[in-house]
């Protein structure tokens, strides 16, 4: 599981314990950003970026950061997560929180 977890993006410490599947180390938002961005993208990790584009005062857009990228999951590993987290947020812990802010899914 830990390895699986350091090709999402996650360097941070990890205690290999059975608790791990809980959620019990404590990861950055920008480093859950990308392993979660890995789902959405067919299983591939693409390191997240605070910014999309700079533009000058006359709209050149100047040079920016590339994001790096890696194949961390299967393309079908992405999408049985994505339906599994849909799942939750229809059916499970997250029905409670969705029905509190009136949010319909599709």
């Amino acid at each position: 599981m830990i390895e699986i977890i350091r090709k999402m993006g996650i360097t941070a410490p990890i205690d290999a314990v059975p608790a791990l599947c809980l959620g019990t180390p404590d990861f950055s938002v920008f480093e859950m950003t990308g392993a979660y961005g890995t789902f959405a993208n067919k299983g591939v990790w693409t390191e997240p970026i605070y910014w999309t584009r700079i533009e000058d005062k006359n709209g050149n857009i100047l040079p920016g950061k590339c994001s790096a990228k890696s194949r961390s999951i299967n393309e079908e590993t992405a999408y049985l997560m994505l339906i599994f987290s849909k799942a939750l947020f229809r059916f499970g812990t997250g029905a409670r929180l969705r029905g509190s802010i009136n949010l319909h899914s599709r």
